[in-house]
């Protein structure tokens, strides 16, 4: 492999400023979030953002998942923030987010990411 092509492909995994500020700021705090709506659309905006640089960047992939986004994602901790909605439970023992869009989007979300 020539080293103009590592140095292109090394371009193309890269994260633009945007996304990484749109993924950073969509996933901060999420365990946090009170409101069912703006929690899914904040999950909806992280998958976005995996799939969107994926096939922006075919040879940056992972099974359609951009492995920037991914390794993002998983370097700051916010696989955590997913599991904690996956398993959060109320006051009486009871899934607060039970059977709800946003916790099957996180559940799909990490699935993505752990693939």
């Amino acid at each position: 492999i020539t080293t103009d092509k590592v140095e292109q492909e090394q371009e193309q995994e890269e994260l633009s400023d945007l996304s990484v500020s749109l993924l950073c700021g969509a996933l901060d705090g999420i365990i946090e979030e009170k409101d069912e709506t703006v929690l899914l659309r904040r999950l909806l905006i992280a998958g976005k953002l995996l799939q969107s640089s994926a096939n922006t960047y075919v040879c940056a992939t992972e099974g359609g998942v951009s492995k920037s986004a991914k390794n993002l994602i998983i370097d700051l901790g916010f696989v955590d923030g997913l599991s904690s909605i996956i398993s959060e439970t109320g006051d009486e023992g009871i899934d607060k987010h039970n059977d709800k869009q946003s916790t099957k989007l996180a559940k799909e979300l990490q699935s993505l990411i752990e693939a």
